[in-house]
């Protein structure tokens, strides 16, 4: 039986929580659920997909430095050196040494930065926009590799 948590709108399924970082759709298992309403994400794909598939918890939110570690280990094989690395370098540059959300990450020039593929560089003063995708980004990038160009501003 395949554990896939159904998006159409016309199932139940598609209007669950993810109270306290657990599906009730594909229960404990790694099988892929997207973000749902009240979810915590991050400008990192990566780090989203690990909640997606629930190494992290699945709503984003109350993440310890050693769950954070060991998502990265058990997700996408990184050494527990590597992983214990960026885990702790990410928890001292937010200033945040118990549990992080996905999207303190989105803190403007701590972690997320104005280096974005598909994102607009924040003002002066306001957090990135990690939601919204920058379609004249997406299509000068689309164009150039489709022209087998390279991008340059």
């Amino acid at each position: 039986m395949s554990h896939h948590c159904q998006t159409s709108t016309s199932t139940i399924a598609a209007q669950h929580e993810h109270k306290g970082g657990f599906c009730p759709v594909v229960g404990d298992t790694h099988a892929y659920c997207p973000h749902h309403k009240g979810d915590s994400r991050s400008p990192c794909p990566a780090l989203n997909a690990l909640a997606n598939h629930g190494y992290l918890p699945r709503d984003g939110k109350n993440i310890s430095v050693f769950g954070l570690i060991r998502a990265l280990v058990e997700g996408y094989g990184l050494s527990t050196t590597l992983a214990l690395l960026l885990s702790i370098g990410a928890v001292f540059i937010l200033g945040q040494f118990r549990k992080i959300s996905l999207a303190d990450l989105a803190r403007h020039n701590l972690i997320e930065h104005d280096a974005s593929l598909f994102h607009r560089d924040a003002r002066k003063g306001q957090e990135g926009d990690i939601t919204n995708l920058a379609e004249s980004h997406w299509r000068t990038l689309r164009t150039s590799v489709l022209k087998g160009r390279y991008m340059a501003h």
